[in-house]
């Protein structure tokens, strides 16, 4: 008759190391599951991560080209402005230039129209109750 080696603690040997196999198998099915749901909310924060650091930065990008948009329109506006002041000054000397010529002109070819226009000028005022000087 065989008989099995006694542990110190009076447990056969070979029960004690089944159990101890079963014990580092049951840990080692605990680390790697452990190590996956470590693995998922490690991938599951990064891409969150990536996500809200990718809206910040598309927000911010967003806000510098608006504002730079804004700058550009209130430069080009400005120099709208002055182009328009600076034509109407150009526009308004140019047309008293011509009519100075026109008039010049007429009064030497035709200085009767002078009397007309003076003539006109005093029926206007004849119509006219109110009179400013």
């Amino acid at each position: 008759m065989l008989k099995a080696k006694l542990m110190p603690t009076g447990i056969p040997r070979d029960i004690t190391v089944q159990a101890f196999r079963k014990t580092i198998e049951l840990g080692r099915d605990t680390v790697a599951a452990e190590r996956a749901r470590s693995r998922h909310k490690a991938l599951r924060y990064s891409r969150f991560a990536r996500e809200r650091a990718f809206r910040k930065g598309y927000h911010a990008g967003l806000a510098t080209a608006q504002q730079e948009c804004l700058d550009a329109i209130k430069a080009l506006r400005n120099c709208y402005e002055e182009v328009l002041k600076s034509a109407s000054e150009d526009t308004i000397a140019l047309a008293k230039s011509i009519a100075e010529k026109i008039i010049d002109t007429t009064l030497t070819t035709r200085p009767e129209t002078l009397i007309a226009w003076i003539e006109e000028g005093l029926s206007f005022l004849k119509q006219s109750r109110d009179i400013c000087i």
